[in-house]
């Protein structure tokens, strides 16, 4: 018996009879590897671990978009293979000083 008369966990495992000393030993190795697979995860809860797996959909994202931007930017010049081209009509104007052929004869 306990303090205040309560039972302990192993008197009362023992008036009932279920746990033997086996069951104990099986079940405080069992917790120990839980224990050990539980630190392990909340080691890899770190404040850079957290803010990598939340920062992780947005960049997703923005991969998806850079990536069809330039999956778009590179079917449009596909589509523009030919050079383009471009005509231009220059007109030069050249003049000269007018010269008087009247002969004097009116005409």
């Amino acid at each position: 018996m306990s303090i205040l008369g309560f039972p302990t966990s192993s008197d009362i495992s023992e008036m009932f009879g279920y746990v033997t000393p086996e069951d104990r030993a099986k079940w405080d190795s069992q917790k120990e590897e839980s224990d050990k697979q539980l630190d392990k995860a909340r080691n890899g809860l770190t404040a850079a671990g957290l803010a990598s797996k939340s920062t992780a959909p947005a960049l997703g994202m923005a991969e998806k978009v850079i990536s069809s931007r330039m999956t778009g930017a590179a079917m449009e010049e596909r589509r523009n293979t030919q050079a383009k081209q471009t005509k231009r009509t220059v007109t030069t104007l050249e003049t000269e000083e007018p010269v008087n052929i009247d002969n004097g004869m009116g005409y």
